[in-house]
């Protein structure tokens, strides 16, 4: 994704919304923190019962609270092709959305002060330990017994 295309003059910002398209983008904004926030619950719940689903729900709120701050920063953001983007698609939620990797690259542009971007090493580490307990459950195992966890 190239961030240059993103943003351009012509482009319809959150600014510029019409005060029906403003809610939609603000209510969206709503649902994915609340869901993130269900999700962050739902890691603490699991932590010491079922780590790897812990860890699982930590990084879906992670990347939810990421997407509903650069919706803040300009909706269209989240798209990840940005042909798409129109007010229409949004409302009907027809799209794919950046990955953590691209929002890493808006934030860089957009948010240099993001929480995100002080403490990427962590949650790169986090997205990584993601990616290996769903795809290679062992590790899990290991991790469990070198934090202590039976």
């Amino acid at each position: 994704m190239d961030i240059k295309q993103i943003k351009t003059d012509s482009d319809k910002t959150t600014e510029s919304l019409n005060t029906e398209e403003q809610q939609v983008v603000n209510e969206h904004f709503k649902l994915l923190v609340h869901n993130a926030i269900d999700f962050l619950e739902k890691s603490v719940n699991y932590f010491e019962n079922d780590l790897k689903v812990s860890i699982i729900c930590l990084c879906s709120a992670f990347e939810l609270f990421l997407k509903a701050r650069i919706i803040k920063i300009d909706w269209k953001l989240i798209f990840k092709k940005q042909k798409n983007a129109t007010i229409e698609n949004f409302i009907n939620k027809e799209f794919t959305s950046i990955n953590p990797d691209e929002a890493k690259k808006i934030l860089q542009k957009f948010d240099k002060d993001s929480l995100y971007l002080i403490n990427h090493k962590v949650f790169e580490e986090l997205k990584d330990l993601r990616n290996n307990i769903i795809h290679f459950f062992q590790k899990i195992l290991k991790m469990r017994t070198k934090i202590g966890l039976s």
